[in-house]
Formats: C-alpha cells, sequence, structure tokens
C-alpha cells in the first residue's frame, strides 16, 4: 500500500471523527487504553504513519465513535445470522466474512465487547477496535467498504434489537456464574485450556506476558505454541509467528507490561573497593559545580522567561572553538561539539536569536562547532528517529545534546511514572552512559502556587518519577521582579546558590547576565 494513500485515509477517517491507531496484524502497535476515551490528534497520526507507514488502520469502537460492530465470521457465522435482521449501515468485507457498523445504543449495557454473541459472530464496543479499508487480511487481501454500504454512502444504523437483547442476554450469564468473584488468576487456567475465535488474540497477550516471564524466551515460544493448538481454531502458524516476534521484543522493551513480567536484567555483585576503583574520578563538569558530563539534565521554567536564550547562551560558550568559556561570566565550561535539536522554533527565529547571541561575544557561526535539527518533530520514542539520532551522535560525538522541548521529542504520558522511567532509564541513560555526553531538555514548567515560591522540581507538570530519573534540574523563575535562576536538583553535587540573570539589549545584539546572589534569608 503506498504510504500517501494509507496517511489520505487515515486523516479521512480522522476528519469524520474516529479514533484511530496503528495496528500490525492483529497487534496494536502503540499502548491504545488513553485512545478508548481521547483520540489521537492529526499531528500524532502523522508521526505514527510515518514511523510505520505500512501499518494497518485501527478505528476504536465504543462512545469515543459512537460505533458497535458486529462481526461476521466464515459460513458458521453467516449460518448463525440467517434470518435475523441486519439493517443496511456501513459494512466492511474481510477476508471471511462481514463487518457492519452500527449507531452506538441509547441503552445501557454492561458488556459490549464481547466473543462468541453467536457461534462465530463477536461484539465490537468498549475497550475494541475494527481494522479498516484499505488495511490488509492475513491472506494479504484488502478489506473493503461493499459499494452501496460504504461509510461515506449510507449513515450508521442503529443496532438491531436482537444484537442487544443477545448482550444483555450474556451479561446475566456472566453474572450468574458469579464471574466477577473470581481471583485474578482464575484467567491463566481457564486461557490455558484453549479459547474462541474472538478471543484468541486478547488471550495471546496475556499467556506470552506469563511465559516471557517464567521461562528462557525459546521454552516460552514452544509453550505459546502448545497452548495455540488448544484454540478453537488454534492462530494460523504463520500469523502466530509474526505476532509472537512482535510481542516478544514489545514485553522485552516494555511496551507492553503484564503483572507477571518483570525485568531480568542479569547483574554481577562487586565489592566496595571495586566500586571505588573502578569508578574513581568519574564526576567531571561541563558546566564547573554545575551539569556533570554525561548526565542528563532538565533545565525548567514557565513560558515566555526566555529559557531558549539562556539556553542557547550555553550552547555558544561550550561550542564556541576559541576563547576562555564561561558562562554568565560565572561557570567555567568544557569545549566540544553541541547538537541541538529545536523541534519548536523556525529556522528564523533560530536564526535571529543565535546571531543576536554572538555579536556581543564577538563571534560568528563558523566559530562554533554546532550543529542544529529545526523543527523536524524528532521523537526519542519513534524508533526510526532514535536511531538516526544515535548514528549522528555516534559520528559527531557531541559533549551536550540539547532537545527543546521536551513535551515535543516523545509520544509517552508524562502523568505516568512507569512511561517516565521508560523514558529516561531507557532511551536518554544509554546515550549518556556510552557516548559521555550531557542530554539537556528544554521544559516548560507549570506556574506554581500563586503568591509562594516554589522549587523548580516542585514545578515540574507530569509524574514525581519525572523529576526522579532526571539526574539535575535547572531552572527559570519570575520572582518579585527579578527573573531567578535556581539549581534545583543535583544528583552528583550540592546546590549551587541561587541568582538572579538578566536577558540584556545591549550593542551588537543581547547579552545573558548574572546581575547578583541572592540573600540567604531571601532564598
Amino acid at each position: 500500500m503506498n504510504e500517501s494513500i494509507m496517511l489520505k485515509w487515515v486523516l479521512y477517517y480522522y476528519d469524520l471523527g474516529l479514533a484511530i491507531i496503528p495496528v500490525k496484524a492483529k497487534t496494536p502497535l502503540v499502548r491504545w487504553k488513553e485512545y478508548q476515551t481521547i483520540r489521537a490528534t492529526k499531528e500524532q497520526l502523522i508521526e505514527w504513519w510515518d514511523q510505520w507507514p505500512d501499518a494497518d488502520i485501527g478505528c476504536i469502537t465504543g462512545k469515543i465513535t459512537g460505533r458497535l460492530v458486529l462481526d461476521i465470521d466464515g459460513p458458521e457465522g453467516a449460518e448463525s445470522v440467517k434470518g435475523l435482521d441486519i439493517p443496511k449501515t456501513p459494512s466492511v468485507r474481510t477476508r471471511r466474512g462481514v463487518q457492519y457498523h452500527f449507531a452506538w445504543p441509547t441503552v445501557d449495557i454492561d458488556k459490549t465487547t464481547l466473543a462468541g454473541v453467536l457461534k462465530g459472530v463477536d461484539c465490537r464496543g468498549i475497550g475494541g477496535y475494527v481494522k479498516l479499508p484499505p488495511s490488509k487480511c492475513t491472506d494479504g487481501t484488502l478489506y473493503e467498504w461493499f459499494p452501496d454500504r460504504g461509510i461515506h454512502e449510507v449513515l450508521l444504523a442503529p443496532a438491531p434489537q436482537w444484537l442487544i437483547d443477545k448482550l444483555s442476554e450474556k451479561r446475566t450469564q456472566i453474572s450468574d456464574t458469579s464471574y466477577s468473584q473470581k481471583t485474578e488468576d482464575h484467567w491463566l487456567s481457564d486461557t490455558l485450556e484453549g479459547v474462541g475465535l474472538g478471543e484468541r488474540h486478547e488471550a495471546l497477550l496475556k499467556v506470552s506476558g506469563y511465559y516471557f516471564n517464567c521461562m528462557h524466551p525459546d521454552v516460552a515460544l514452544q509453550h505459546i505454541r502448545e497452548w495455540n493448538k488448544k484454540n478453537n481454531p488454534p492462530i494460523p502458524d504463520n500469523e502466530l509467528d509474526e505476532q509472537l516476534t512482535d510481542l516478544q521484543k514489545r514485553f522485552q522493551n516494555g511496551e507492553y507490561d503484564s503483572k507477571y513480567l518483570l525485568e531480568a536484567k542479569s547483574f554481577k555483585l562487586i565489592t566496595a573497593e571495586e566500586v571505588v576503583t573502578n569508578y574513581a574520578g568519574r564526576i567531571d563538569y561541563l558546566v564547573e559545580g554545575l551539569i556533570p558530563i554525561g548526565t542528563s539534565l532538565i533545565f525548567g521554567g514557565w513560558q515566555g522567561l526566555g529559557k531558549t536564550f539562556v539556553a542557547t547562551d550555553l550552547v555558544i560558550e561550550i561550542a564556541r572553538k576559541k576563547g576562555s568559556g564561561r558562562w554568565l561570566d560565572s561557570f567555567t565550561t568544557k569545549h566540544g561539539p553541541v547538537i541541538y535539536i529545536d523541534n519548536e522554533m523556525g529556522g528564523n527565529l533560530t536564526s535571529y536569536r543565535l546571531k543576536q547571541l554572538l555579536g556581543p561575544k564577538g563571534l560568528t557561526p563558523n566559530d562554533l562547532d554546532l550543529r542544529y535539527s529545526i523543527r523536524n518533530r524528532i521523537k526519542f520514542t519513534n524508533e526510526k528517529h532514535y536511531s538516526k539520532l544515535i548514528k549522528e551522535i555516534s559520528a559527531i560525538r557531541p559533549v551536550l545534546v540539547i532537545m527543546d522541548s521536551f513535551a515535543s521529542c516523545h509520544t509517552l504520558d508524562e502523568n505516568q511514572s512507569k512511561d517516565m522511567r521508560h523514558f529516561f532509564d531507557d532511551l536518554i541513560a544509554p546515550i549518556c552512559d556510552q557516548y559521555k555526553c550531557t542530554v539537556m531538555l528544554v521544559d516548560h514548567e507549570g506556574k506554581g502556587i500563586a503568591g509562594i515560591h516554589q522549587q523548580g522540581s516542585k514545578r515540574l507538570r507530569g509524574s514525581g518519577a519525572k523529576g526522579d530519573a532526571v539526574d539535575s534540574m535547572i531552572s527559570l523563575d519570575w520572582q518579585n521582579g527579578d527573573l531567578l535562576f535556581e539549581h534545583s536538583k543535583p544528583r552528583y553535587q550540592k546546590k549551587h546558590d541561587p541568582f538572579k540573570i538578566e536577558i540584556q539589549d545591549v550593542s551588537g545584539g543581547i547579552k545573558v547576565v548574572n546581575v547578583g546572589y541572592v540573600p540567604m534569608e531571601t532564598k
């Protein structure tokens, strides 16, 4: 499928109000629980299909899209609905059957995503999704809208009453068997006995999470294949192998999680003497007493305080090929190549700020060992972007990589501690450790509590794990008419005293100046 055509369909469905996610075979390529209640943005969809141009198009079902989908599979499913009323509604031809899209019911139903409503018949509602044309079937053919029942040709019909009755009936049966009273471990013994057609994918996720944690991956794969033989029908071998390859990678990378999946990293204990010997002299500074080499750093402050001016001033002092390199006339800096990833500002504004700061220093762009990425929307969580960035870092060997801004460089949830730990531990720390460069993330803070001064670490947006995981924090805050520079969090040294700075218009441009330390009693 041509990339541009697939993306056009994605954006077409988005404009119709559908909630879209990328899918490979029958596996979502993103953590999609949050998108059951909030639609992905158009920008997010473009990034996803840039990362996975051949991804199939998944449509979240339920209240968010206002649709309930009936999935008829094979001759058995066709026989089950024979004689039942199915009104004319948008309908998709699949490899073995048909998917009928109905309007969301006006009555409350507890369970709307259910396998086996009838033999060979499943229903997708809250917590479910279906693939939309022109996604691929398992045999390589494409999903297609029926000629006279396309999404653009006919309105959603109300769900037929017999389907509403069947869903209500299934809810009652579940209640009568005290299903909700089962312990969490009952699912395992039940699932290992095999599941039906509409339950296989969810069961595969659970079983994989269980086995990959309990045993060597090769043994786990053998057990999963044996389990699959008990399913009715089993997942086809070629489809199973493709899904298992993807699932194993995702579980091991932390993209999927399971209550049974524990991190199993090998480790070796060393003596106290070895610690002192092996790591002697490890702490060195990019900016003396403030920013250690080979660490992660958040430079925070709420929008409009001049973070980018101050950050660019720091970049110039580090990237300059000549001169002493004292930042803010206060801190001695190391010199070396710098990579500045500017995801937010256009080239004209970046050029203006750089020239304004270079002028008073008597420098030109040729005096800097500095490389920019301008509005390329680099994402650390995009596998292609990340690998290209690592390639550049490996070739250039920068002492500093700046990402402006933090919010623009990932697709994770900053309110989830698990996501922030993954970002800093699995994406940033390897860069710092392997290439001995500092990674600085320019971050927009909240404004805190009116009238009450809070340290920068307290003003961070999102999960507290974000501040816990990063090595250092510096931040700007507007206090009593002064721009305050704070060393909010140090991991390797004592906090530096806060001081006031000014961004001054001077002859030839702009200068960032330290104008005095804050008296002890007012810190």
